[in-house]
């Protein structure tokens, strides 16, 4: 299954006994890490935004930034504007699911990622996370259309599963 294979790929990076960021952690010690952070922002906020999409199919949770430091990050530096920028991306992909769920006729799953994407973006329009990463403006209106597109697809899905006797997917 897709779980499956996400949770091979995380083991495959830990098994290495140092985590994934633990080269440039090594390479920041002793030097002034705002001065290298531009270097290595954008990777690490795609990292953050993986990392959390795989905690969120496993778990139906968001990842708290000390599981990501800890878990997967080691000494590498995060700053929280990379922490919220990762789960800014992340609401596309959930959106995906979501979308997909939804249209197989899984409202269940579909309702709960959406209920994912309503505590991101509770969490970060109620904090004033706007100034803490580069381009968070867009990421946060990308995210508010994230979730209309989900909202409008669980609405079509209950709207229309009145239509239907078996499922969504079922032609009358």
């Amino acid at each position: 299954t897709f779980l499956q294979t996400v949770q091979e790929a995380v083991v495959s990076t830990q098994s290495t006994g140092e985590p994934m960021f633990f080269k440039i952690a090594k390479e920041l010690d002793g030097e002034d890490m705002n001065r290298y952070h531009r270097a290595f922002r954008a990777g690490l906020e795609e990292f953050i935004e993986a990392v959390s999409f795989y905690w969120a199919i496993k778990h139906l949770t968001i990842i708290h930034p000390d599981v990501v430091q800890r878990e997967f990050l080691g000494e590498c530096p995060m700053l929280p504007g990379d922490y919220f920028a990762g789960l800014a991306d992340l609401t596309g992909e959930l959106m995906r699911m979501c979308i997909s769920f939804s249209s197989k006729g899984d409202d269940v799953r579909g309702f709960a990622l959406r209920e994912l994407l309503y505590q991101v973006n509770a969490g970060l329009t109620m904090s004033d996370t706007r100034d803490l990463a580069h381009g968070m403006n867009r990421k946060l209106e990308v995210m508010l259309n994230s979730l209309k597109k989900c909202e409008a697809s669980n609405y079509t899905i209950r709207v229309r599963g009145a239509e239907f006797e078996d499922s969504p997917t079922q032609p009358c």
